[in-house]
């Protein structure tokens, strides 16, 4: 019987060759949405686990959290007069990567998109306001591709201004890495996406001492070949259902209880919870 299942297996591995739409890069999950230039997304904010967590709110440039956000507490410079770095003097127009909170939190290839990136994603997405994602009663933009079956969400956030938290659950504010320019000087604002239900607009900008939210982007190094099935695991998947010894639940990337479509399940990665133990497995 086991030597019929590594059979199964192998014919399996053989004769598929799946589009991967997700994968994790130092630990934290991305998907592909079929973007012409490859960029990945994360499926949730720095500082969130969950898609509809909000994470935390950072001012543009700086990495920590705080709770304060002005011009006096903004890490490079305390007025749009007397800004330190991404001044006009440097010549600066997007981020380092020292100041990128994406790259520093996440590490790997994770940084924060550039204006350009989320005026693609716009453009090769389709955008769909919801008040109760996934019956979380978070609200927010659904961002699903133009191409497949992959999406994302985007919660409304709001943003922090001095100690106070405004417009959560009615605005988005998303930094780019990119700086906002006037036509004949810089300015103290950087580009970043806005929405609220009757909107969506990516090339806003705002205030950089201002906190909001970062959605980070990657691109992962190709893979090289197909991740190797051992025969003597007790956990495996083949073709849409996932075996396992004993009883076990599966979860979705979401968090959602996905065991009842065990069977059908669709291409991705899953959680197999069994007993203590959690493993991640990808059904191709």
């Amino acid at each position: 019987m086991k030597k019929k299942i590594s059979c199964l297996i192998m014919c399996a591995m053989s004769c598929a060759v799946v589009a991967q739409t997700t994968g994790q890069e130092t630990g934290h999950t991305w998907i592909d949405l079929g973007l012409p230039s490859g960029v990945k997304w994360a499926t949730a904010n720095i500082g969130a686990s969950l898609p509809q967590d909000e994470g935390g709110y950072y001012a543009w440039g700086e990495t920590a959290l705080k709770t304060d956000f002005r011009w006096a507490t903004y890490t490079h410079g305390a007025g749009q007069d007397s800004l330190t770095k991404y001044s006009g003097s440097d010549g600066l127009l997007s981020l380092d990567a020292t100041d990128d909170v994406a790259s520093c939190a996440w590490g790997g290839t994770w940084r924060v998109p550039t204006k350009d990136e989320w005026g693609e994603l716009l453009e090769h997405c389709l955008w769909t306001w919801t008040d109760d994602y996934d019956k979380t009663g978070v609200a927010g933009y659904v961002v699903k591709s133009k191409s497949g079956d992959a999406s994302m969400f985007l919660p409304a956030a709001g943003c922090r201004y001095a100690g106070m938290i405004n417009e959560k659950g009615v605005h988005g504010y998303y930094w780019s890495s990119s700086l906002y320019l006037t036509s004949s000087s810089y300015s103290g604002s950087a580009y970043q996406l806005q929405f609220i239900q009757a909107c969506v607009k990516s090339d806003w900008n705002h205030a950089r001492y201002y906190g909001s939210s970062v959605r980070g982007v990657c691109k992962p190094q190709p893979a090289t070949g197909v991740n190797t099935i051992q025969t003597d695991r007790s956990i495996y998947a083949i073709g849409g259902r996932i075996y396992c010894e004993g009883q076990c639940r599966i979860y979705d990337i979401y968090g959602r209880d996905m065991t009842q479509q065990n069977g059908s399940l669709p291409k991705g990665v899953y959680v197999v919870q069994s007993g203590s133990r959690r493993e991640k497995i990808r059904v191709s």
